[in-house]
């Protein structure tokens, strides 16, 4: 994403999404996918909103990815064990 490309709203409202995540402890990627931690969602929701998703989009595929996404990083753990 190139900063330079958003609007001062867009601007404000990652800001303010940084603001309220900034001490919080993420645990590992798996993690966080696996059991939608809540920031992890936030974010992911908030710039996909920026890029041009709609909320529909959003919640029709954000799982669907977060799922894969858990499925090809334990398979590639697999494979480095």
């Amino acid at each position: 994403m190139d900063y330079d490309k958003l609007d001062s709203k867009e601007r404000g409202i990652l800001l303010k999404l940084f603001d309220e995540l900034k001490n919080v402890e993420f645990p590992s990627i798996i993690e966080q996918l696996q059991n939608r931690f809540w920031a992890r969602v936030k974010m992911d929701k908030i710039i996909l909103q920026i890029l041009g998703f709609s909320d529909l989009e959003i919640e029709k595929w954000l799982s669907r990815v977060y799922d894969s996404l858990v499925n090809e990083l334990k398979a590639t753990k697999r494979m480095e064990a």
